[in-house]
């Protein structure tokens, strides 16, 4: 399993945590222009946004629900490995 995941150009970070994964992955493209109250990430997917990368590298933890995603961003999230591959699939 973690292979699949580490093979996805997607993910550009994989760390496993407690029996929790935590990811780095590109902002799903229907995600731009949104925020996290819309998006509703924790009810749709069971993970948690924990990290925001902007295009300029800057990172923002634990991002204001508000915040809007832009392009080439990435997020940190962590979940369970069954919904980490569920929410990756979203950048393929």
């Amino acid at each position: 399993k973690m292979a699949n995941l580490l093979a996805r150009d997607n993910l550009t970070e994989f760390m496993e945590f407690h029996g929790y994964q935590i990811v780095e992955m590109l902002v799903p493209e229907a995600w731009l222009g949104k925020n996290l109250i819309e998006l509703e990430v924790r009810k749709k997917y069971n993970v948690s946004i924990i990290a925001v990368k902007d295009a300029a590298g800057n990172v923002s933890v634990s991002p204001v629900p508000t915040r809007v995603f832009g392009k080439n961003e990435k997020v940190s999230v962590i979940g369970t490995t069954k919904d980490i591959q569920k929410i990756t699939k979203l950048t393929k």
